[in-house]
């Protein structure tokens, strides 16, 4: 219906908007134990075979919780209630279990019987007949089924609640900013003499159009209106200025890793910042990523009197971290390896290697036994995420690495066990999730991103140049 027919007198009035029926599926409610509260003032439908998948999942080791969440969740609802008759969601819908039954011979000829996933789909093709003026939508996270309720003409749809809208729109890169020319001729001068006084955006000639776009902790190229000259900068909102960030130097180092680029250069720089609590760092393999992550942990903790060769952060008198944490998710890429004997720590040392082989750059040539010593002083950790309940992270030099693999309510896990004076950053590529039904816009990473975004204390970065080679680049790139 049209929700502005008009009358047979011809005088428009708005019409009720009817209600669609959602139909879900097992790995939704795996997925999302809460997915039951989320489809607004529509009516819930839950057949009654994913509750014998929902029992059945209990004795999976990587789904038993999510599964036992969404009996707790189902049983929440109930309050006494029966839920077969229908019960009331808070949104102002309805959930109820179909146990109606179906005729299993309606199958196309060729679908098995014993599927359970055919059987939601009869109870789905029997719902839609049975309500021809509603929209009936099945919901799932697994691309099959879907594609076999198109076969059988039932509209299907992934769960998206979880999924971030123009993401794309929230990225935050280098922002190019024009200014006076002398206001770059004055940065130079004052570098030059090892003096990084942060400039005045008052001072520095914005048009309004530019100052409505700044956000905290956002990384800037200035540039002179009419010379063309450049500086690189941070825009400190708090203050009112443009806290100056030097240029990086091309040259290696045997003693740890220099900032290569423009990129490089800024994300040392907010992560050695002590007025940034959060910093999020994400961009294609091989950007430096975890390396730039490592390497301002190592200076912030390890040698807090090492030179800072990214920009003009002060943090020698910088105590509050004492220790550096690296979380990294236990997903493996391809088939599994299965069981791994030994303690927590073999079991876990086949996810330790990438921050291994990145400490090693970062402490340098020779310095291989100073990063295990540091091991052994609980001076670094590298952990998984799998026992962090009622822990808390205080005083730490916290990385969360590969934070696409991590679920949204993982890295909510994670970050409300942070303390005082701990430091967090987060890196990832959002082109490389491995874990099963998530995607770009729906994982761990991409909710820090869009939730976190324009928060005083916050800041984030895109890191778009590969460093690590030219194959890996290319790869990047084009694969």
């Amino acid at each position: 219906m049209d929700p502005t027919e008009k009358t047979g007198s011809g005088v428009a009035v708005v019409a009720e908007e009817v209600k669609k029926i959602y139909i879900l599926d097992t790995s939704v409610l795996v997925y999302d134990p809460e997915s039951l509260l989320v489809f607004k003032d529509n009516d819930v439908v839950v057949p009654s075979i994913v509750i014998d998948e929902l029992d059945n999942l209990m004795h999976n080791p990587k789904k038993s919780e999510s599964a036992s969440e969404a009996n707790k969740a189902l049983c929440a609802l109930t309050n006494g209630h029966s839920i077969r008759d229908g019960i009331k969601l808070p949104g102002g819908g309805t959930l109820r279990v179909d146990m109606d039954g179906d005729d299993l011979d309606l199958l196309p000829h060729g679908w098995r019987r014993d599927n359970n996933d055919h059987i939601i789909l009869l109870s789905a093709m029997r719902i839609k007949k049975a309500n021809p003026n509603r929209k009936v939508i099945v919901v799932s996270k697994d691309y099959n089924f879907r594609l076999k309720a198109n076969c059988l003409g039932v509209p299907a749809e992934d769960y998206r609640n979880d999924n971030i809208d123009d993401l794309e729109k929230m990225f935050m890169g280098i922002f190019n900013v024009m200014v006076n020319d002398q206001v770059i001729v004055d940065i130079h001068q004052r570098q030059q003499h090892q003096h990084g006084t942060p400039i005045l955006v008052d001072n520095a000639g914005l048009d309004d159009e530019t100052r409505l776009k700044l956000c905290p902790n956002m990384c800037c190229r200035l540039k002179g209106r009419f010379n063309g000259a450049t500086a690189l900068a941070i825009y400190k909102a708090a203050d009112g200025t443009f806290n100056l960030v030097d240029k990086p130097q091309a040259k290696k180092s045997n003693t740890g890793v220099v900032a290569r680029n423009d990129e490089q250069a800024f994300a040392l720089n907010l992560a050695m910042d002590p007025s940034i609590g959060v910093l999020t760092l994400y961009g294609s393999a091989g950007t430096g990523k975890s390396l730039m992550a490592l390497q301002a942990g190592w200076q912030y903790v390890i040698d807090p009197g090492q030179k800072f060769r990214a920009g003009s952060v002060d943090t020698q008198d910088d105590e509050d971290c004492t220790r550096i944490q690296v979380f990294r998710p236990t997903h493996e890429l391809g088939n599994e390896m299965g069981y791994i004997p030994g303690t927590v720590e073999d079991k876990f040392a086949p996810w330790q290697r990438p921050t291994f082989t990145g400490l090693k750059l970062v402490a340098g040539r020779g310095n291989k036994d100073r990063i295990f010593e540091l091991i052994r002083q609980d001076k670094i950790e590298i952990l998984g995420i799998n026992h962090i309940r009622g822990d808390t992270f205080n005083n730490a030099f916290l990385i969360v690495d590969d934070a696409q693999n991590f679920k949204p309510k993982e890295m909510l896990a994670i970050l409300t066990r942070v303390g005082q004076g701990t430091k967090v950053i987060i890196n990832g590529d959002l082109d490389q999730v491995d874990v099963e039904g998530m995607g770009r816009t729906s994982n761990g990473l991409a909710h820090t991103i869009a939730r976190l975004r324009g928060q005083e204390g916050c800041a984030s970065l895109r890191l778009v140049k590969g460093e690590r080679s030219w194959i890996a680049a290319l790869a990047a790139k084009l694969l």
